[in-house]
């Protein structure tokens, strides 16, 4: 049960109350403002190498997404008569 719905304003005395924001906190001060890192994919190969083709998203507590950024595609059409 979420503390702040029998709390909803902080109560004077109530230690619930006094460390409900503790962790975000120590978060802030261990991993700057944002917790999350955006690490940068860059490629070794190909046309793309050197250039960010993705990124790994690493979050706070240990998760990691991946986004990738793929090349754009090139459709050709042709006509048979």
């Amino acid at each position: 049960m979420d503390h702040r719905v029998s709390h909803p304003e902080p109560v004077e005395g109530c230690f619930g109350c006094k460390v409900r924001n503790v962790g975000v906190q120590t978060l802030q001060i261990k991993h700057g403002k944002n917790p999350v890192q955006r690490v940068p994919v860059i490629a070794d190969e190909g046309p793309r190498a050197g250039r960010a083709v993705g990124r790994h998203v690493v979050h706070w507590d240990g998760r990691q997404d991946a986004v990738a950024q793929p090349a754009p595609i090139r459709v050709e059409t042709k006509v048979k008569g």
